[in-house]
């Protein structure tokens, strides 16, 4: 199956939606990472409610995912300072506990509908992971040494995450090609 790739979402437009920009964006609606519950205290807008704030933990600025059950998503977003201070506490302990709880939203524009729809998101609310390791040691998950520099404020900073599924769950995934094409998915793989 062909891989998901939302790798060029726009960050300035998510933290500052506008209508007439059609440039994809995606936030990372909630995350617990152990015990560590993210703050969403990033206040935005999105495609489908232009009104009304929102509480976002993150502003994506890429989600990929190959598609596999048992393949891992990998994100890139930019959370608060409290956030980052929060993650980099976490790095510096020993984290035993990698389990995380998320949801993400991706939005993308239809030219031929002329309407923003869901592209890509947690079905399920919310999924269940690990933070992913590469080989024994290395847990995928890094921040920023710097602030990101193309939206000043509010302050904030990149993540760099890999997850991997909980291996006893089998969790929905919504993803669609256009305003009204959908393709169920599935991450994870149930046991039992």
């Amino acid at each position: 199956m062909p891989a998901i790739e939302f790798d060029t979402l726009d960050v300035e437009q998510g933290f500052n939606f506008k209508l007439d920009v059609q440039k994809n964006v995606g936030h990372m609606l909630n995350m617990k990472i152990g015990e560590t519950k993210l703050a969403a205290d990033i206040k935005v807008k999105n495609p489908l409610d232009t009104k009304n704030l929102k509480g976002v933990v993150g502003i994506l600025a890429s989600v990929t995912w190959n598609s596999g059950h048992g393949d891992p998503f990998k994100f890139k977003f930019n959370v608060s300072t409290p956030n980052k201070q929060a993650i980099s506490k976490l790095l510096h302990e020993e984290l035993s506990n990698t389990a995380v709880e998320f949801d993400f939203k991706v939005w993308e524009y239809d030219p031929a509908k002329k309407k923003w729809y869901e592209a890509f998101y947690a079905a399920d609310v919310p999924l269940c992971a690990l933070v992913e390791k590469e080989g024994d040691k290395d847990l995928q998950l890094k921040v920023g040494k710097t602030p990101f520099d193309a939206v000043k404020s509010p302050l904030n900073w990149e993540i760099e995450m890999g997850l991997v599924p909980q291996t006893e769950k089998e969790q929905a995934i919504g993803f669609r090609t256009a305003h009204e094409v959908s393709v169920a998915k599935k991450w994870g793989i149930a046991v039992g």
